[in-house]
């Protein structure tokens, strides 16, 4: 099986940011779509002070998310 895989990483903040609620879904919902399309996140604070998020997504798998089950016309 192939599998895609990212790594993104951010650097530490340079001044203090204030943290804000958004109306996303954040990590959780990032690591539910991996997980729906048969893969993994993980997620968290890297040395230093940064972040960084990985995830491995099998190739193939969003041709399958949200395709419309077969439709079978009775004659």
């Amino acid at each position: 099986m192939t599998v895609l895989r990212l790594r993104v990483r951010n650097a530490a903040p340079v001044r203090a940011v204030a943290r804000v609620r958004g109306g996303g879904h954040g990590v959780a919902g990032m690591r539910e779509r991996a997980a729906a399309l048969g893969g993994t996140l993980t997620a968290g604070p890297v040395t230093g002070g940064g972040f960084e998020i990985c995830a491995a997504l099998p190739l193939g798998a969003a041709s399958e998310v949200g395709r419309p089950a077969a439709v079978s016309r009775a004659q």
